[in-house]
């Protein structure tokens, strides 16, 4: 449901069945359903207090539903990440 507006635009059993392919193929990953649509901007920022105060996480992969994935793209970022975690400049990377 959209605070805003007040409509929702997903079944709620669609919802449930796109968490399900992402632990099926993501076992390790969390999957985090907002209880309400929140927007890109709130949505990050939830996942980021999640990961970085909550589990207090050196780095993290952020992807959002529409990223269509390249051959390379994981490999490069945790390649990226590395450089980063090594170097105190650095604070953000991306692909």
């Amino acid at each position: 449901m959209n605070d805003f507006s007040g409509r929702q635009h997903c079944d709620p059993a669609t919802v449930a069945a796109n968490v399900a392919i992402f632990q099926s193929i993501i076992p390790h990953g969390t999957a985090m359903p907002a209880p309400a649509n929140l927007g890109v901007a709130r949505n990050f920022q939830r996942a980021e207090n999640f990961v970085f105060q909550e589990l207090q996480s050196e780095a993290a992969i952020f992807l959002e539903d529409d990223l269509v994935l390249g051959p390379y793209y994981l490999k490069t970022l945790a390649k990226l990440i590395g450089l980063a975690l090594g170097d105190d400049r650095i604070g953000y990377v991306a692909a």
